[in-house]
């Protein structure tokens, strides 16, 4: 009679568990369909990265190799810029206030097919290419 119980038990558990809302490998999205995860938190890295740079006073990274002193730090930002994954427009910075908004980074080919990209708010958002190509890129 207890084995029955306990069996019973067990069986009641997996169901209501299986139930349970979980983790999913659907993530929503701002309108893009094509950004990838790991441009995302490249992206985001990046943002990090800016505001650190720009609140300490140092100059903002000006190439690709620039990165490389911030790689302890940031380290998804600076591989994936200097692997391609994420394009920089040099001397582009954050600022939450700015009248516009501009692109600082994006997700290669994301002005093509769309996909994750860093705007001057400091937003890091998956929009579609048409959304891409109507906003201005900043920096030098």
């Amino acid at each position: 009679m207890k084995n029955l119980r306990l069996l019973s038990l067990v069986g009641l558990s997996v169901v209501v568990l299986s139930f349970v809302p979980g983790c999913s490998s659907e993530s929503a999205t701002d309108g893009g369909t094509a950004g990838t995860p790991e441009a995302r938190d490249g992206l985001l890295d990046l943002a990090n990265l800016l505001n650190a740079v720009q609140e300490e006073g140092r100059p903002l990274p000006k190439k690709t190799a620039d990165f490389a002193q911030h790689d302890v730090a940031f380290p998804a930002a600076g591989a994936l810029i200097q692997n391609g994954t994420i394009v920089y427009f040099p001397g582009a910075s954050i600022d939450a206030s700015a009248a516009t908004t501009a692109i600082v980074a994006m997700q290669a080919d994301a002005d093509k097919s769309g996909g994750w990209v860093l705007l001057s708010t400091g937003e890091v958002k998956d929009l579609g290419a048409q959304e891409i190509a109507a906003l201005p890129r900043a920096g030098s």
